[in-house]
């Protein structure tokens, strides 16, 4: 087994291993970011649907006396909802932010604008509800809305799954077109070194054992620039992040990281890949060797 391997490493591809890392790290770091693109995009989509799906907004305004809500139901209110089992965390929207939000910068502290209370509270479960009577009961007749952005969030979760979609269906594009390549390279090889492959026949080697010595020899080729891929892209995704800020991964702070963070699932992944690719290699050489080669 081992004496013909060597006999076809040095027959099968050989001049061309340049090539064939080159063409390895092109093509595998395309793949690479964008699985990448794509990890981090469906780990970012979920965890912001997630975090916004839990949040619920009270507006109060004040009464047509006032100007503002008075600063003791102002408290209450914060108490009443921070003391909440419901609630894990709290934002008091401040006058200036109001005042930004509304586009009333420039409003005079003699007007007669009353300026409302936005309270924006963070649920446990995206499920839960506030407490309205405890509210109302504080309230003391002022109007209040509560909004609960989950409802906002359908039409925006099912554009989101269809990124993930088109995503995932371009990444397997572009695997496929590999693949074929491959195949295509592969298939012009066997047919150009058909009287070598006649006479390893004739020597005793079957179908079998020439599928599996090609298509590691195949793979052999490959790898140097598909390792040198799956780094060069990880490196780069990461100071591309990094250099812009873009929040794809929340959960990373430093660089190291995100580096790690990107490169673990993308060895994971085109460990898989590479797996696959064997075994479908195999497969068709047996196939190419059996039914049109020797038939």
């Amino acid at each position: 087994m081992i004496y013909i391997q060597n006999i076809f490493s040095k027959i099968f591809l050989n001049n061309e291993t340049k090539v064939l890392s080159g063409l390895s790290f092109f093509i595998v770091s395309l793949i690479s970011f964008h699985f990448i693109f794509y990890f981090n995009f469906y780990n970012f989509s979920g965890d912001w649907i997630l975090n916004e799906s839990k949040i619920v907004t009270l507006q109060i305004s004040p009464k047509k006396e006032e100007k503002r809500v008075p600063s003791e139901i102002s408290k209450n209110i914060i108490f009443n909802i921070q003391k909440s089992d419901l609630v894990s965390t709290i934002k008091v929207f401040n006058e200036d932010e109001i005042k930004k939000d509304l586009g009333l910068d420039t409003l005079h502290s003699y007007s007669r604008i009353g300026i409302p209370l936005i309270i924006q509270a963070s649920l446990k479960n995206m499920n839960s509800k506030l407490e309205h009577p405890s509210i109302i009961e504080i309230l003391d007749g002022r109007k209040f809305n509560i909004h609960y952005h989950i409802d906002d969030l359908y039409e925006i979760k099912g554009f989101v799954e269809k990124v993930k979609v088109f995503i995932f269906l371009f990444g397997m594009i572009i695997t496929f077109l590999y693949i074929f390549l491959l195949t295509y390279l592969i298939k012009i090889t066997l047919i150009s070194n058909y009287k070598f492959l006649e006479i390893i026949q004739v020597m005793g080697a079957d179908s079998r054992k020439i599928s599996i010595n090609v298509s590691f020899i195949v793979l052999k080729r490959f790898f140097p620039g598909t390792l040198i891929a799956v780094f060069f892209s990880s490196l780069v995704s990461t100071i591309i992040v990094n250099l812009f800020k873009i929040p794809l991964n929340e959960k990373s702070y430093y660089f190291f990281n995100d580096f790690f963070s990107n490169l673990l699932p993308l060895l994971v992944f085109l460990l898989i890949l590479l797996m696959l690719l064997f075994g479908y290699l195999v497969c068709y050489l047996y196939y190419f060797l059996e039914k049109r080669f020797f038939a």
